[in-house]
Formats: C-alpha cells, sequence, structure tokens
C-alpha cells in the first residue's frame, strides 16, 4: 500500500493532491491490501477529496487480525459515498469513535454500491444520526458477513448495531450484533432506520437496544414496507427497553 510506485490514482482538488493508494491494482484478483491503520486513514481521507472507487476492490493482508483505528474519520460522506468493494478478510477493527454532533457516523460513514464484507468491529461509535459500527448510512449495495461486539449510540436518531441508516435497494446479510445500541429515537439491535425494497437475512441481535422514544426494535425500525424482504431474523426480545432522559 505504501510502497505503491503505481500513481494511476490520484485526486483532482483545489490543492492538486496526488496520492499512491495501494499495493496491488484494484481488481478482484489483485485487490489494493490494506495492511496498517495509515492506509485506512488513507483510504477515508482519498474518498473524502472525491475518490469514491467505483468498482475496485480492497482487501485486507492476509494475517492481520485487528486494527486500532481509535477515533476514526469514517469512510465515505453523502458528497462522496464509497463505492468500492471491501472485504476485511476476518479483520477485526477497533473504534473510539466520538463524533456526537456528527451525522453518519460508522467504520464506513456512507456507502453506495459495492460490497462490504468479511470483518468485525469492537469498541465503541458515537454520533448524531445515522449511526452504525459498520456502516452510518448504506444508500444501495450489500453488507454481508459481518458482526459487532461495538457500543453505538446516536444523540439524535437512527442507531443501528450494524447500519444505522438503510436506504432502497440495499442488502445486509449474514451478521450479528451483540453490542449495545442507544438512541435518542430510532434504535435497533441491527438497523436502526430502514427505508422502503430492501433486504435483511440470516441476522442476529442479543445487544441491549434502548430509546428514549418508542420507537425501538430488536433487529430493524421499518419504516416503509413495501417491497421489503425479511427472512431468518432473529433477536432476544429481553434486552429490549425504553430508558428515560438518556439525553436530557
Amino acid at each position: 500500500f505504501k510502497d505503491n510506485k503505481n500513481s494511476d490514482f490520484s485526486v483532482d482538488s483545489k490543492n492538486s493532491i496526488t496520492r499512491n493508494i495501494s499495493k496491488g491494482f484494484g481488481t478482484l484478483a489483485q485487490p489494493f491490501l490494506i495492511e496498517t491503520v495509515e492506509e485506512m486513514n488513507n483510504l477515508s481521507y482519498m474518498v473524502s477529496r472525491g475518490n469514491t472507487y467505483a468498482s475496485y476492490y480492497f482487501k485486507v493482508k492476509d494475517g492481520i487480525t485487528e486494527l486500532n483505528l481509535g477515533d476514526f474519520q469514517p469512510i465515505g460522506n453523502p458528497t462522496y459515498p464509497f463505492d468500492g468493494n471491501f472485504n476485511g478478510n476476518g479483520v477485526n477493527f477497533k473504534l473510539s469513535i466520538n463524533k456526537e454532533s456528527l451525522d453518519n457516523i460508522g467504520l464506513f460513514g456512507v456507502t453506495r454500491t459495492g460490497i462490504v464484507e468479511n470483518l468485525s468491529v469492537s469498541g465503541s461509535i458515537k454520533g448524531r444520526n445515522q449511526v452504525g459500527s459498520v456502516v452510518g448510512q448504506q444508500l444501495s449495495g450489500i453488507v454481508r458477513n459481518v458482526y459487532s461486539t461495538a457500543n453505538v449510540i446516536a444523540t439524535a436518531s437512527y442507531a443501528g448495531g450494524i447500519i444505522g441508516y438503510m436506504n432502497s435497494g440495499s442488502t445486509l446479510t449474514l451478521s450479528y450484533n451483540r453490542g449495545e445500541v442507544l438512541a435518542n429515537s430510532y434504535a435497533a439491535g441491527l438497523v436502526g432506520g430502514a427505508a422502503r425494497s430492501n433486504t435483511i437475512s440470516y441476522a442476529y441481535s442479543s445487544g441491549e437496544v434502548s430509546s428514549n422514544t418508542t420507537y425501538v426494535n430488536g433487529i430493524v425500525n421499518n419504516l416503509n414496507t413495501y417491497g421489503i424482504i425479511r427472512s431468518a431474523i432473529f433477536y432476544d426480545i429481553t434486552v429490549i427497553a425504553n430508558y428515560e432522559n438518556i439525553y436530557p
């Protein structure tokens, strides 16, 4: 990654910034390889500058079991979502994100198209709206084979154990959550809020879920049931509660 000699991948900006981004070619057969915290930070930075990596592939290098990212800047935002494919290759990302005044918070802030897969998240994630351990807001695409033990907090709305908010055309499958999920409104074990026409399957949550309002669910708060698919999803009903004045 940091030693890549390929200079084809750059970002045009007001400052004319050009950066190398990885070993590999970004293909399925030869993906860009992630080895270090610095490289994750570089990926986040590059996407924030407008390089969304549509149709490119990233993979955590074999043998990397954990990366401690601390107060990480999420990958992707509403202006420049992450459009690539990211294979965590079994790594655990340890997060300590504390951005309570910002929206779209998670390992990935906003994703669109592509696949995010094969990873876990631990630690804590705190944001305002659309907060999840893996993805803050999923515009479309697939999230699969992921799990979380992280505590997730939305000081306003839409906290999910895996995804904060899921839009139409999105899929979450093969996932589970064991972390606590808190929100002022719309808290759920897997997806804080979901629009129409999306899929959640083969998923489970056993983490505590609580909200200041009645919008609390073991799996997902469905905002529109048109065209949704929900199959093989389970949760522990004993961990759902409503606590007053979580955020006075």
